[in-house]
């Protein structure tokens, strides 16, 4: 088996938890603190592995604590999208921006060069799943939940910019890249939980970790898996954007979740979408 096929293969199960992990915020009474504690157990889970893994290598903080610092940020901007919007329109959205913002972000910052038709595909991709999202509900949206979803794609790039780098800087020093993982969840897990902790007050964190630390900890487990896969298959590829653009079918996978486990509708509309996804995803993997 090739590089290129376990990254992909990594990637995919990668979307597959991410769906999973952000189907628990349906349910959370207050989505910012959701949030914020899912981070504290992501990051209290990966903690013991610090004492098996090294530390990582000089050169590598500044992609760790800048990530970190761009992760705070995405914490609050996310948590607020699905505050003030339904999950089904701020999830896609962000997700379709994201990928698109990777690819030109790769371009522009890490030098990497698609083809056409990989370029095409990319535009396929995000479009189709912002097109799971943007149906007559969007009209109605809140502005604001809106402009917080865009914003999460910005975040998103950014993060998977930075990630993306540091992991594979990681073995040009000769570090294991389960180390820069691992610091990396840690240093994000507790940053992001500071992050909400700070801006939502003591008294009213309490009492939101309160009523949503079961469906947290059930999200923190998929949420260290998934980037951890995430993680892991940039070291197996040199892509950055096919492989983001990829892990965004999580989008897909989350609108499959609704509508089996949660009733949601799925509809002529986003079939479609999906085909345009999936036909985006193949141009860029197959065709570059």
């Amino acid at each position: 088996m090739s590089n290129e096929a376990i990254a992909i293969g990594l990637v995919l199960l990668s979307a597959l938890f991410n769906a999973g992990m952000n189907s628990f915020h349906i349910k959370a009474h207050d989505k910012l603190i959701f949030r914020s504690v899912l981070a504290l157990f992501s990051g209290s889970l990966c903690l013991p592995m610090l004492f098996f893994v090294a530390v990582p290598d000089a050169s590598l903080w500044v992609f760790l604590l800048g990530s970190t610092a761009i992760h705070m940020g995405y914490h609050v901007v996310l948590a607020n999208s699905y505050r003030l919007t339904d999950l089904s329109l701020a999830h896609p959205l962000a997700r379709g921006i994201g990928a698109g913002l990777t690819g030109i972000g790769a371009f522009l910052t890490l030098n990497e060069t698609m083809s056409v038709l990989q370029w095409l595909g990319l535009a396929l991709t995000g479009g189709g799943i912002v097109a799971f999202a943007w149906d007559g509900r969007a009209a109605k949206a809140n502005a604001l939940g809106l402009l917080f979803s865009v914003l999460t794609g910005f975040f998103i790039a950014a993060y998977t910019l930075v990630d993306a780098t540091g992991v594979r800087s990681a073995a040009d020093v000769g570090q294991a890249a389960l180390s820069y993982i691992m610091w990396f969840m840690v240093l994000e897990g507790f940053g992001g939980f500071l992050t909400i902790f700070i801006w939502a007050g003591p008294r009213k964190y309490i009492a939101g970790a309160q009523r949503d630390f079961k469906g947290a900890f059930g999200a923190a487990i998929g949420a260290v898996i998934t980037y951890t896969l995430a993680l892991y298959a940039y070291t197996f590829s040199a892509h950055t954007a096919p492989l983001a653009a990829l892990r965004e079918s999580s989008a897909i996978f989350t609108a499959i979740i609704g509508t089996m486990l949660l009733g949601e509708g799925f509809g002529r509309r986003r079939v479609i979408a999906a085909i345009v996804v999936v036909t985006g995803l193949v141009l860029m993997q197959r065709l570059g």
